[in-house]
């Protein structure tokens, strides 16, 4: 993917999200912060794109190192393999960032422990968001 590609999808977001919801709820999964051989990326949206896209509730999964590494290595998917340390400064990043972007929109931030099982993590995510019956 080349940085005009994210562009303009990101430019493109706003409308698609607009004809989505007028089916349900939409969950956008993004990880902003990526890992890299000379360390950490974050490419964040600025102020005006991130508000236009309507978030309206925030969610951060969180595992510790060895949680992350182990289901890396089951299933790599395209993911670094990186050391535990880098995979928690990478979490650590990603949940700063959710935390920045709650607060400038002024919406909440759920913070959930990913350590449990697929099945318990998808609930909780349900749940937060209201999704759960």
């Amino acid at each position: 993917m080349t940085a005009e590609l994210i562009a303009e999808l990101d430019a493109s977001l706003p409308m698609l999200l607009a004809g989505w919801r007028e089916d349900g709820p939409v969950v956008i999964d993004s990880h902003a912060v990526t890992s890299e051989v000379w360390g950490l990326r974050a490419l964040p949206y600025s102020v005006d794109a991130l508000a236009a896209i309507g978030i309206t509730q925030m969610v951060c999964l969180i595992a510790d190192g060895e949680t992350l590494l182990g289901r890396i290595r089951a299933t790599p998917e395209g993911r670094r393999a990186d050391d535990r340390w880098k995979l928690e400064q990478l979490n650590n990043t990603q949940l700063a960032l959710s935390a920045a972007y709650a607060h400038t929109l002024g919406i909440g931030l759920s913070v959930i422990d990913a350590r449990s099982s697929r099945g318990d993590v998808c609930r909780a995510v349900a749940s937060r968001c209201n999704l759960a019956p």
